[in-house]
């Protein structure tokens, strides 16, 4: 059970590294201080989710 927690607290960790390396790949001149959280929070949900999935695909 603790292997769980681990893995979706990895998937957690990758998904917001790889928010905040797009935003600073990706530089817009419009953006507000707000749109920090909702891309990190939408990158954390895209990588759990895509990591659910791919698991479930190898174990299938």
């Amino acid at each position: 059970m603790e292997n769980n927690f681990v893995g979706i607290g990895i998937w957690i960790v990758m998904g917001t590294v790889i928010s905040f390396v797009m935003r600073i790949l990706i530089k817009r001149p419009e953006e507000t201080p707000g749109h920090v959280p909702v891309l990190v929070a939408i990158g954390v949900f895209g990588a759990v989710i895509g990591g659910m999935l791919g698991v479930g695909i190898f174990e299938f």
